[in-house]
């Protein structure tokens, strides 16, 4: 699983910075506006674990549990919300 479209929103495209960008953009998002808000704040946690990685992918579902300390319960329930616009992979790692 990994985050759709990483590289368009890296500023620094081959260092792994501390901070990640957040963009104004999408509170016109109707993708982003429509989500849960436990999607929403799962894709923000989601965002800080992909920016570990150059290419925007996340580790399996309990390591990803484990990181959040989250049950990996509340990361799959997360997950099936969260707008297909903004992940890769997710239906795959649910099944």
């Amino acid at each position: 699983m990994k985050i759709r479209n990483w590289p368009k929103f890296q500023h620094y495209k081959h260092r792994k910075p501390p901070w990640i960008r957040l963009y104004r953009e999408l509170l016109e998002d109707a993708a982003w506006v429509n989500q849960k808000d436990n999607a929403k704040a799962l894709l923000c946690e989601l965002w800080m674990v992909a920016s570990d990685t150059l290419d925007g992918s996340l580790p399996a579902i309990d390591a990803l549990a484990w990181r959040l300390r989250r049950t990996t319960e509340s990361i799959t329930s997360a997950l099936s919300a969260i707008n297909p616009k903004f992940l890769e992979g997710a239906s795959e790692a649910l099944a």
